[in-house]
């Protein structure tokens, strides 16, 4: 199976293989093609996309942006987890098997860095890497598995090509571009090689037929995938004996689950639990897990060094302060909400159990006791 060592050599061959000989362009836009995608949650990273966006207003003349918020001419920025059946005029709606479905979701969790750009035989596109290896392969199992669900489901599976990319269309032609848009693309498309663009973290797919465009889906379903987050640790309900140990979330980590944890920082040592420090842990155990930890500190102290690690030690750490605030944000930009307040589109749920009627749906995260609510 392709390492993220390939997927990096994927993109460095496709800048040489698809240059201006091989660009097509599409001025008609309303075909649509069975596909399953996500258009978010998207993270932008501010500068770069602020200068990426004045360095292509020189071709928009002869094609279209996309982005996370499409405004006047310009189309959806998504990513395409797989082409299902090429372009055509079809436009009735899938019906999504229970085994796709449980599939999709088994994907929540996904982190997709979007780092320099390659060119394809349509546009411009970001180049995408998930997190690590084993998030890669998730992706590529599930494309594999993708031909035995249509089956079931009776409807045609001919994908247009083998998808092993991560990439998201940034730019597509509509005409034919000028030798001057020519020039100007092929002699600075490298001062982007190592740009970081943006972040992507799928809490929802569409399964349907998408047009080019990706604005008009009412032929889509759509599967929620919020990301399970176990509340100190734990999956089968509330147990004192269990919560905050080591033991328990080594185990999760093993088991590719995200743990939020109580913290604290005291005398220069760390330490678990949830109503006092009870349990030492040496930062070099936090930080070797830490893609699978969301630290709750318990005091402000503790959130200030959890963030000092951050900024002076490049730490990573998903940290956060809450005690009784309806809203706050985490180190890594996820909106928490209080439970029993209002679940807004892409915000985290805490703690759903204790306010049942509160509608969670578009949640991007549920941070909960039980493995499934």
């Amino acid at each position: 199976m392709p390492s993220l060592t390939d997927l990096e050599e994927e993109y460095a061959d496709m800048n040489v293989k698809n240059g201006p000989t091989k660009w097509t362009w599409t001025p008609d836009f309303d075909s649509r093609c069975l596909a399953i995608s996500t258009l978010g949650q998207w993270t932008l990273e501010a500068y770069t996309w602020t200068r990426f966006c004045e360095w292509m207003k020189p071709l928009l003349s002869s094609g279209i942006m996309y982005t996370p918020s499409p405004k006047g001419a310009e189309a959806r920025l998504h990513w395409t987890l797989q082409q299902c059946q090429p372009f055509s005029n079809q436009s009735e709606p899938v019906q999504i098997s229970e085994n796709l479905k449980n599939r999709l979701e088994n994907l929540a969790g996904l982190e997709i860095i979007y780092r320099g750009l390659v060119l394809t035989p349509s546009g411009i596109a970001l180049k995408g890497f998930p997190k690590n290896e084993y998030q890669y392969e998730q992706i590529l199992e599930t494309r594999q598995a993708l031909p035995a669900y249509f089956n079931e489901m009776n409807v045609a599976y001919t994908e247009p090509y083998k998808n092993t990319i991560c990439h998201a269309t940034v730019f597509r032609w509509t005409k034919a571009p000028t030798q001057q848009q020519i020039d100007y693309l092929m002699t600075s498309l490298d001062k982007w090689s190592e740009a970081r663009f943006a972040t992507l973290k799928p809490y929802k797919w569409i399964i349907g037929r998408l047009t080019l465009k990706v604005l008009d889906n009412i032929v889509c379903k759509e599967v929620a995938a919020p990301l399970r987050i176990a509340h100190r640790g734990l999956r089968g309900g509330p147990n004192e004996s269990l919560e905050n140990t080591l033991r328990l979330l080594e185990q999760n980590c093993t088991n590719h689950v995200v743990s939020e944890c109580d913290i604290w920082f005291l005398k220069n040592e760390y330490w678990l639990g949830h109503d006092a420090p009870l349990i030492y842990v040496d930062i070099r155990w936090i930080k070797a897990r830490k893609q699978y930890l969301m630290l709750h500190a318990k005091t402000m102290e503790t959130f200030h060094e959890l963030q000092r690690q951050n900024n002076t030690e490049a730490a990573d750490l998903h940290a956060f302060y809450h005690t009784e605030e309806n809203v706050i944000l985490t180190t890594s930009g996820a909106t928490i909400v209080y439970p029993g307040k209002p679940v807004l589109e892409g915000w985290m749920s805490m703690m759903p159990e204790r306010a049942p009627d509160i509608n969670k749906r578009g949640a991007a995260y549920i941070c909960s006791d039980f493995e499934r609510i």
